[in-house]
């Protein structure tokens, strides 16, 4: 264990070495891949050596080799904050029993479940440095750990279908049940979470059987069906908004200047890239109640197909790789909708554009890879550290006698998710004892 938790320290310094790549270049429209890493100064190209995460800047004392040019201390920090964030996940999932579903079947079992864990770990750290600095969220970043979910949650089960989920059997006088004695690993998680498994047999008592203990996203087969259904709608509704059959919402109207210096207008939506126009030449739209009804429009047809799927369900078992890719759907179907809900009624309330599109699809990825649950928890948690920093903020206004910048809200969530993440049995445990679960 100790081996692999080097290496993924080292992995997540890489990592972040590659994140500095992408906070730098995507949010204005470079690729991530090509050219290859050079001085913004001088421009010449960077030797491997240079490159080395964290003790590269070391060596170079935080001066590039060429032109002596300073080096933002930016670099290492991320480098050494990703390998930070890869080994403590390792640490906490299979060397405590924080996380059951990982300590128990063990890293042999889950390793495609915890490669997709890291993956959204990545993708957080890096929306929330290109959200805190520029306010927007490159939507391929949510969608890469949605699409890695998508690929490694049901891959971990037919991998490894006799333990990538486990199955502890229900008794009276032993809730985990006498197998769980030959499994040293499992039967060290029966007192300290004993609550969380007496939670989910208790919601789903109705429905005799093992309680399952799994780090993936997992539903039943009718809520596979009803994930499905919703995917289906929500495809058909994307297809209909790229035919302009559904109308976009906030079209924002800019000026260019056209030929003999007239200002000519143009139109941009919100799924423009943010490097194909100047934001500050936007024009805040009008009618902000009657563009918002336009998104619930687009959000009626996963919700239709949603229920069509759990009206057309048929009374069978699915695969269990089934139904953890129906839980990967639809945790990215609730993770996304929970915060439009927001959006839209806090639209609606407030006669304002409120939260971003950019929120809504950072949690809908964190829905595919954690599981709606987290992604609930998550955004219920992110206003904690939003009053939190907001006080620290007014404090350092008043220390150093000038205005502190804001942060979006966008960081706020990516802490929640972690949080959410990391306590996510306690957390079910005790929401279940108020009967909120």
């Amino acid at each position: 264990m100790i081996l692999w938790l080097v290496f993924f320290t080292l992995l997540g310094a890489c990592v972040g070495s590659f994140l500095n790549v992408v906070v730098y270049r995507l949010p204005a429209g470079m690729s991530v891949v090509r050219p290859p890493s050079s001085c913004p100064q001088c421009g010449h190209r960077l030797a491997w050596y240079d490159n080395v995460p964290v003790l590269g800047w070391l060596w170079l004392r935080g001066r590039c080799r060429y032109c002596r040019a300073a080096i933002s201390p930016q670099y290492p920090l991320i480098e050494a904050l990703t390998a930070a964030l890869f080994g403590g996940w390792f640490y906490l999932c299979y060397m405590t029993y924080l996380r059951p579903g990982f300590a128990g079947p063990g890293f042999e079992a889950t390793w495609p479940i915890f490669l997709a864990y890291l993956a959204l770990l990545a993708v957080l750290l890096g929306s929330t440095l290109i959200d805190a600095r520029h306010y927007i969220i490159p939507l391929r970043l949510p969608y890469t750990a949605a699409a890695v979910a998508l690929v490694l949650m049901p891959a971990a089960v037919l991998l490894n279908p006799d333990r990538a989920v486990v199955q502890l059997p229900l008794a009276q006088t032993d809730l985990w049940g006498e197998p769980l004695t030959r499994a040293k690993r499992l039967d060290k998680l029966r007192e300290v979470y004993r609550e969380a498994a007496e939670v989910r047999a208790a919601v789903d008592r109705h429905q005799p059987g093992p309680v399952e203990i799994t780090a993936a996203p997992i539903t039943s087969s009718r809520g596979a069906f009803v994930a499905l259904g919703g995917a289906a709608g929500l495809g058909l509704a994307i297809v209909l908004l790229w035919r302009r059959i559904l109308p976009y919402s906030f079209e924002q109207i800019a000026t260019h200047s056209g030929e003999g210096g007239r200002d000519v207008p143009t139109i941009h939506t919100t799924t423009d890239p943010p490097h194909s126009f100047d934001p500050h030449q936007w024009l805040e739209h009008p009618h902000p109640r009657r563009e918002v009804l336009k998104e619930c429009l687009f959000l009626a047809l996963p919700l239709a197909g949603a229920l069509l799927g759990g009206l057309l369900a048929p009374q069978t078992d699915l695969h269990m790789a089934l139904r953890v890719l129906g839980g990967v759907v639809m945790g990215y179907l609730v993770g996304g909708i929970v915060v439009w809900a927001v959006r839209i009624f806090g639209t609606l309330g407030f006669g304002k554009e409120a939260m971003g599109l950019g929120d809504v699809h950072l949690m809908a990825g964190v829905g595919a890879v954690a599981g709606w649950q987290v992604a609930v928890l998550a955004f219920f948690i992110a206003p904690f550290f939003g009053l939190a920093w907001a006080l620290l903020s007014l404090g350092l206004a008043k220390l150093w006698r000038r205005q502190v910048r804001m942060i979006p809200y966008g960081p706020h969530l990516a802490v929640g998710t972690v949080v959410a993440c990391i306590a996510r049995e306690p957390l079910v445990a005790y929401l279940g004892r108020l009967g909120l679960v």
